[in-house]
This record gives structure tokens, C-alpha cells and sequence, in this order.
């Protein structure tokens, strides 16, 4: 190929986040950041080697298993969880302790996360677990405040469904199928009008948008985040520059038409497996550019 034709085609494709690869897939997305792959040693350091994690050999050397949430998980019964959740979920809820909190997990599996929450959140709390599978129906105890509902997380219509019976919720919690296209239908169809203002919704298990049997849609974590940071800044890039939003500026824009949900979103973290976004608790206002 003329070396001119593959500047432009490799300018073209850069253009729209691609670079080419000499093997398959032959397209890959572009990268903001590029590292060594060999961690700086200090002079004299007796490390040889990049710093790793060690991997845990028993339950004794993994720390989160100590903290409140990882005693009341071992308590709970049959059940399956990552240990290095504990801490996300106790900074992220805490605040609902001893509250009538009202949270909705999405996979219930054999119950013991629902029973965890209850016990961690207290007796005020209404626990709400859905799965697709009909054996899961047996964890349903309304008198110790779990309730479970089946259906597929990929149906809107189910999920309003238990949302009008049980909500608005203060916390979700996708810890579903993983699938990249359910993920997203769940997001779209509880963020906006199934979370309380000031609520939170966490996906759990994102690593898993990076093994292939989950990519069912043609987006993985970073497009799942990218879009929403993209919304969470969209009233940016509706308009023309920063002038618009200038105090007391001739120009200085009133108001801005965008997403609905783009308002809603009041901080989006990012921490490894789980992906956390909160919700705006009241109106936002739209962003001034200040000069004294």
C-alpha cells in the first residue's frame, strides 16, 4: 500500500479511537497511556522484580475477611463472593445502617448475599433479590424483610415490575448475569426511575466484560464507563465552548437541553470489579465559569 494511503488511513481510523494491529483483530482501541511494563527499582534495592500481589493461600490471609461485612457473609450460609468488595460496600452504605433502607440485588443465587444485607443493614431494611432462575423463589422471607421476585434482569418490563412493588430503592446492586447487554438494559430501565435521588447503584463483577462469553454487545467496561462519564460532562459538549457558561456573561447560557439521566449523575468511581455511580440528590445546576 502507498505510504501516503497508509498515513491517511491510519489518520482516518485514529479519528474515530481505532489503531491498526499486524494481527487479529487487526483494530484495536486507541490508548491515552502507555507504561513500562518494569517498575523503577531503586539503586541498591534488593527488588529485582515489578511489585505483584501475592495471591492468598486461605481465608487467613486475606484481610477483608475480618471486617463486618466479611463476618456477617461467612455467617450467611452457602454463598459466593469477592472478599475485596467488603470495603467498597461498607464506604458506599454505611450510611443506610440502622435506616429503612430499601436495596435491590440483582442475582440472588443461594441467598446468603440477601441475608447478609439484612443483617448488615438492620431491621429497618427491605431487602429485594431477583434471578432468573424459579429456584431461587425458596430464599423469598417476607416476614424477616427478604423478598425475591424471578425474571430476567433483561426485561424492562419485569424490572418496573418490582421496582413499582418495592421501590424507589436507595441502593441496586447488579450482581447479575455479567452480560454486557444486560448490564446496560438494567442500568437504563432502575438508574432513572427506580433509584431514590442520592441513591447509589453498583455493578458488580465488571472484570468479566473483559472475557469474551460475556461481551454479547460490541461494549466492555470501558465503553459502559466511558459513555456515562461522557453523559455525566455532556451539557459540555452540547454547546460551544466556556464562554457559555461564563457569570454574568451576555453569553452565559440559562439553560442547556440533555440526556435526562445525564443530571442524575452525581459521581461515577471506578475500583477494581466494581463500578459505582451515584445519583444526584437534588437539581443540578448547571456549571459556572467564575473570573474575579
Amino acid at each position: 500500500m502507498d505510504a501516503l494511503l497508509k498515513r491517511i488511513l491510519r489518520k482516518a481510523l485514529r479519528a474515530i479511537g481505532l489503531t491498526p494491529k499486524r494481527s487479529p483483530p487487526f483494530l484495536s482501541r486507541v490508548r491515552p497511556f502507555t507504561f513500562s511494563s518494569e517498575a523503577i527499582v531503586p539503586k541498591g534495592s534488593h527488588l529485582l522484580r515489578p511489585v505483584s500481589r501475592p495471591a492468598p493461600s486461605s481465608l487467613a490471609d486475606i484481610p477483608e475477611m475480618s471486617s463486618k461485612l466479611g463476618q456477617l457473609w461467612q455467617a450467611a450460609g452457602k454463598t459466593h463472593k469477592w472478599p475485596h468488595y467488603f470495603p467498597i460496600y461498607e464506604e458506599t452504605l454505611e450510611r443506610f445502617i440502622g435506616t429503612p433502607i430499601r436495596i435491590l440485588e440483582i442475582g440472588v443465587s443461594t441467598g446468603g448475599s440477601l441475608r447478609m444485607w439484612r443483617s448488615y443493614l438492620g431491621d429497618a431494611s427491605l431487602v429485594v433479590g431477583i434471578d432468573i432462575n424459579s429456584d431461587c423463589a425458596q430464599h423469598d422471607d417476607p416476614e424477616n424483610g427478604i423478598n425475591v421476585r424471578i425474571g430476567s434482569q433483561a426485561d424492562p418490563e419485569f424490572l418496573r415490575k418490582v421496582a413499582k412493588e418495592f421501590g424507589p430503592f436507595d441502593a441496586i446492586i447488579d450482581d447479575g448475569s455479567h452480560m454486557a447487554s444486560h448490564i446496560a438494559t438494567s442500568f437504563k430501565t432502575l438508574f432513572e426511575n427506580a433509584l431514590k435521588p442520592g441513591g447509589v447503584y453498583l455493578i458488580e463483577d465488571t472484570h468479566a466484560l473483559y472475557w469474551e462469553r460475556f461481551r454479547d454487545a460490541n461494549y466492555g467496561l470501558a465503553e459502559i464507563t466511558g459513555e456515562l462519564i461522557d453523559l455525566m460532562h455532556s451539557h459540555y459538549w452540547m454547546v460551544g465552548g466556556h464562554a457559555q457558561f461564563l457569570l454574568a456573561s451576555a453569553h452565559q447560557l440559562k439553560e442547556v437541553t440533555v440526556p435526562a439521566i445525564a443530571p442524575m449523575i452525581r459521581r461515577i468511581e471506578v475500583t477494581d470489579s466494581v463500578l459505582t455511580v451515584h445519583k444526584a440528590a437534588g437539581l443540578t445546576l448547571l456549571p459556572a465559569n467564575v473570573h474575579i
